[in-house]
């Protein structure tokens, strides 16, 4: 039996919770789903006046057994909307917002994350005529600027009206522009 929608969306947020199996770890990494659920339940539903959702969550899910591989964040851009996604600077109001990239810890390294990554891109652009895609990564995650290195993003610029965002708290914010999608999707 495949599992509802409901039941898929309870599974994604784990995914990254898979080192630690202390008890008491493991009852804050089970509530923290559980409102992460929620929270990712409202976020898709909640409709913008021009009926565009604010936020999108694609799922990666295995053909034959229904599991959850993978899955990915992407806020609608401000001019689909008339609400500026966090994380996008304020003078770009075609920009579109990826996080939460997540790729099930056992199936690591064989291109998922790349795979989601360059899908939610591609239908930013295609649906919603995203011009450039924003992303944080903390700055010491060398496999997560390797990843999205490999979908085209770059630092941002060092505009000084973009510098206490783009270091916030050690992280780093990163665009990729809309044409990217094509050029990293041939490599």
């Amino acid at each position: 039996m495949r599992p509802s929608a409901a039941q898929r969306l309870f599974f994604i947020l784990p995914l990254g919770a898979q080192e630690n199996r202390s008890r008491f770890v493991g009852s804050l990494k089970k509530k923290f789903a559980e409102q992460e659920v929620e929270s990712l339940q409202q976020r898709t539903t909640i409709m913008s006046k021009a009926g565009t959702p604010y936020s999108e969550c694609l799922v990666a899910v295995d053909a034959s057994t229904g599991a959850v591989l993978a899955c990915i964040d992407l806020r609608t851009p401000c001019a689909l909307t008339g609400t500026h996604p966090h994380g996008v600077p304020q003078d770009d109001p075609h920009g579109c917002y990826l996080l939460n990239v997540v790729v099930r810890e056992d199936v690591r390294g064989q291109g998922l994350g790349r795979g989601i990554m360059l899908t939610a891109m591609a239908r930013a652009v295609r649906l919603w005529g995203a011009t450039g895609m924003y992303t944080h990564v903390e700055a010491d995650n060398e496999v997560a600027f390797g990843l999205y290195h490999s979908c085209g993003f770059l630092e941002h610029s060092n505009d000084c009206r973009y510098e206490a965002a783009s270091k916030l708290g050690q992280t780093v914010l990163l665009v990729a522009p809309a044409s990217a999608v094509a050029a990293a999707a041939a490599a």
